[in-house]
């Protein structure tokens, strides 16, 4: 952990590690020392660490790719009109002609790559997220919340609006006020909201039990599960939180330890020495760390004793980043949460924006568009830090319980049929469509393939 982590401290750094470590200048550093190396770079090394970005906090709206596309006439807003034709202009940026349209298909650069969700941030801004029980300043966080809420002045009794009796748990002098030290008692309260991760287990599936105080889920608040468990959709009002996790800890060592051996192994001799490990490589800068027998050669078992050891102390941290969508508007589209706009989601967007409208003008104004937040959890090596922590791209699986015909025709194994994916004629597609909504699914498919079989 640290500064050094698994790498052999050499006689160079003895004296430097010394001073920096013996408090007690008794010229070592014992157990009672300890401690102090072991949370050096503290934010790497403690079990669980959180950071935010505000980066796209103020113009994830304005700038929204979608938005901009579909705002034909240029005058800031979405029309009813231009609502009605969002599925042709938007598919008309289907690259692979797949039916589904996807972020990078609706980005006006492709080459330029996104900025991290959490690589970059506005210093000057209020955080998004707080760690509530490794808070050193609530000065800050009242001005956070006085930031996001009432635009930098005081909080009142109906500035928190989920839940609506958070102020008066706070307000504990009843003076509809709140001070720090009545905002430290956030770290008091039980949880309005919890989702439980299960990192490690194989097995299971990644998020498991998911739970909403009565209060939030009587106010509407919806957590839901995406289809690959490992994704969690909140919906708070008009307000959305994506949360991922992802298990970065790679379980098969044996079969990573192979890998290596394969990439640096250039005679193929079955083991690595001093000549095959290149110096600035881990292993080239520790070589006498992993050959355990000193024998000058490193074979598959003591590198993968060696990456036991690095996952090991990997597998005991999480690290969560907060941040928001470069793309609102898209996100609010995005129903499920895939990353994906489908055929069904495109084509409920004018209901979506009559349902935003709140101003009634018939159009969806920049600031109608809900704000989206990105949560993400991961467990794995601090070193990938943002590399990791990006939400992983939802795979596209298909139901096997359909019929093959339904397969064949299901070209972006979205797992419903659109009118024009369908190859019989319009009057057969209606059949099929016993809801009416303009898609056959999968139990529509089902209970036609039946029906003729018992014919």
């Amino acid at each position: 952990a640290g500064q050094y982590g698994n790498v052999q401290i050499d006689d160079g750094q003895d004296e430097s590690f010394v001073r920096m470590y013996d408090t007690d200048l008794d010229g070592i550093v014992d157990l009672s020392e300890l401690p102090r190396v072991l949370t050096r770079n503290a934010g790497r090394a403690r079990p669980f660490n959180l950071r935010s970005s505000n980066y796209y906090l103020e113009n994830n709206r304005l700038n929204s790719p979608v938005r901009r596309l579909l705002d034909g006439n240029r005058d800031g807003n979405i029309s009813a009109e231009e609502a009605l034709a969002a599925r042709a202009v938007l598919h008309g940026r289907d690259a692979n002609e797949d039916g589904l349209i996807t972020r990078d298909e609706l980005r006006e650069d492709r080459a330029a790559e996104e900025v991290p969700m959490l690589s970059r941030r506005i210093s000057t801004n209020p955080d998004s997220a707080v760690a509530l029980d490794n808070v050193e300043n609530w000065t800050s966080v009242l001005y956070s919340l006085r930031e996001r809420y009432e635009a930098g002045q005081p909080l009142f009794p109906d500035s928190f609006r989920f839940p609506a009796t958070l102020f008066a748990q706070l307000d504990q002098d009843g003076d509809e006020k709140l001070s720090k030290t009545e905002v430290a008692e956030l770290a008091t309260l039980p949880e309005h909201l919890s989702v439980e991760l299960r990192f490690g287990e194989n097995d299971a599936p990644l998020v498991g039990e998911i739970w909403i105080c009565d209060e939030l889920r009587e106010a509407g608040v919806t957590a839901d599960l995406a289809d690959d468990a490992s994704r969690v959709v909140v919906q708070l009002g008009d307000a959305r939180v994506d949360l991922f996790a992802v298990d970065a800890i790679d379980g098969n060592i044996r079969q990573r330890a192979e890998q290596q051996l394969a990439q640096l192994d250039t005679n193929q001799d079955g083991y690595i020495d001093k000549l095959e490990a290149p110096e600035d490589s881990p292993i080239g800068q520790a070589f006498s760390d992993y050959d355990a027998d000193a024998d000058g050669k490193i074979y598959p078992n003591e590198l993968a004793a060696v990456i036991e050891l690095q996952t090991s102390a990997a597998a005991g941290q999480i690290r969560s980043r907060v941040g928001f969508f470069a793309d609102a508007l898209f996100n609010v589209m995005d129903a499920n949460g895939d990353g994906r706009l489908t055929s069904r989601e495109l084509g409920d967007f004018p209901a979506l924006v009559a349902r935003l409208d709140r101003n009634g003008d018939g159009k969806l104004g920049v600031n109608e568009i809900p704000e989206c937040m990105l949560v993400g959890l991961v467990r794995g090596d601090p070193q990938q830090d943002d590399n990791s922590l990006q939400p992983p791209r939802a795979t596209l699986t298909v139901d096997e319980s359909a019929p093959r015909w339904f397969k064949a025709m299901d070209r972006n194994r979205d797992n419903e049929l659109s009118a024009p994916e369908f190859l019989g004629d319009s009057e057969q597609f209606q059949q099929l469509d016993a809801n009416r909504d303009g898609y056959i699914d999968v139990s529509e498919a089902r209970r036609e393939s039946a029906s003729s079989a018992s014919k």
